[in-house]
C-alpha cells in the first residue's frame, strides 16, 4: 500500500492502528467502519454487478414505467469512474415518438438515422423544434430520477444494494426499430 493511504488511514482512524487495518483491507477485501455498515473493497466485474438485484430491480422498473427502454448496459469504461456506474440506455425511437406526441416523419427520425451509436442527451435525437416545451429533456430527467429513487429505496436490502448509484452516458436507438 502506498504511504499516502497510511497517511489518511491515520487521519481518519487516529486512535486506530493503522497496519491492522491495512492488513484487515488487503486480506479480507471489506473493511468495517462501524457495526452496522462494511465497505467492500473487492474489486468487482461487470457481470457482478449486471447480477446485482439492485441493477436487475432498475433495469425491471425502467422497462415497466417507460416502455420505450428496451435495455440497460453498463458502458465498456463503467470501471474508470468511482463515484458512479454509467449505462448506455437503448431505446425504442418509435414508441418513444409515441408517449412524446412525436409525428414519424422524415424531419423528426434525421437525428435518429444520423446517429450510429449512443448520445449523451436525450434531445439530441431529435430535432429542436420537438424539444421547445423540454418534453424531451424531462422525460429524460425523469428516467434518471427513477434510477435514482431505486437506488436510495429502503426496501433493498442493504447487502443487495449497488456499491455506486448508477447514472445514464448515452441513449441509443435500438437499430432493429430505426427505419432506414
Amino acid at each position: 500500500m502506498s504511504r499516502l493511504l497510511l497517511i489518511k488511514l491515520q487521519e481518519v482512524f487516529t486512535p486506530a492502528r493503522p497496519t491492522i487495518i491495512i492488513q484487515t483491507i488487503q486480506r479480507y477485501k471489506v473493511f468495517i467502519v462501524s457495526q452496522n455498515k462494511v465497505i467492500n473493497m473487492a474489486r468487482h466485474t461487470r457481470e457482478d454487478i449486471e447480477n446485482n438485484y439492485e441493477f436487475k430491480v432498475m433495469k425491471r422498473i425502467l422497462k415497466k414505467e417507460f416502455p420505450f427502454i428496451t435495455d440497460m448496459i453498463l458502458t465498456d469504461n463503467w470501471d474508470d469512474y468511482k463515484s458512479l456506474y454509467f449505462v448506455d440506455v437503448t431505446i425504442n425511437p418509435t414508441m418513444l415518438m409515441e408517449v412524446l406526441n412525436i409525428p414519424d416523419s422524415p424531419n423528426a427520425t434525421r437525428y435518429i438515422r444520423r446517429y450510429p451509436d449512443s448520445v449523451a442527451y436525450l434531445s439530441m435525437l431529435f430535432p429542436v423544434s420537438f424539444n421547445r416545451d423540454d418534453s424531451i429533456t424531462n422525460l429524460a430527467k425523469q428516467v434518471q430520477s427513477t434510477m435514482t429513487r431505486v437506488h436510495q429505496s429502503p426496501s433493498i436490502p442493504e447487502d443487495m444494494i449497488l456499491y455506486r448509484p448508477v447514472s445514464i452516458s448515452g441513449w441509443e436507438p435500438d437499430r432493429q426499430f430505426v427505419n432506414t
